[in-house]
């Protein structure tokens, strides 16, 4: 390091090569550099921004997988044991041939039956959620 020159008995004067033209060229490379820096922290924050905004789309898409995964998981058990339900709780076969012969000869035989009779059994099938005879036809 040059030391600076005494003039005048006062300390402190730069010398000869370090004239004014070398100061305002190591301001000029300051600044420049100084600049470049900015604009390498604006293209950091502009990239940190964009990859915080990817980060919370990512997260609400995962919530939104997770709720699809948990009602999918819901519908596969309820459906799953409506299935084993059936299996395991099947009516006998004997019972369903027989009350299809009996609902077939109600049919035959609707028009000949007492007006109470259609009544209570047109009743008795809206109770059970089937269409009475007479609708059938």
């Amino acid at each position: 390091m040059i030391e600076p020159q005494i003039q005048n008995g006062q300390r402190g004067v730069i010398g000869q090569q370090h004239g004014l033209q070398r100061l305002t060229e190591t301001l000029e490379a300051l600044s420049q550099g100084q600049t470049a820096q900015q604009q390498r922290d604006t293209q950091m924050q502009e990239q940190w921004t964009s990859q915080a905004a990817s980060m919370a789309h990512v997260c609400q898409w995962l919530r939104y997988q997770g709720a699809a995964l948990v009602g999918l998981s819901v519908l596969v058990l309820a459906l799953g044991g409506l299935v084993g339900w059936q299996r395991t709780h099947r009516p006998e076969l004997g019972y369903i041939r027989a009350l299809g012969a009996l609902d077939t000869a109600l049919v035959q035989q609707w028009s000949t039956m007492p007006k109470a009779t259609q009544e209570a059994l047109s009743a008795t099938y809206a109770r059970v959620g089937l269409q009475p005879p007479p609708t059938r036809k």
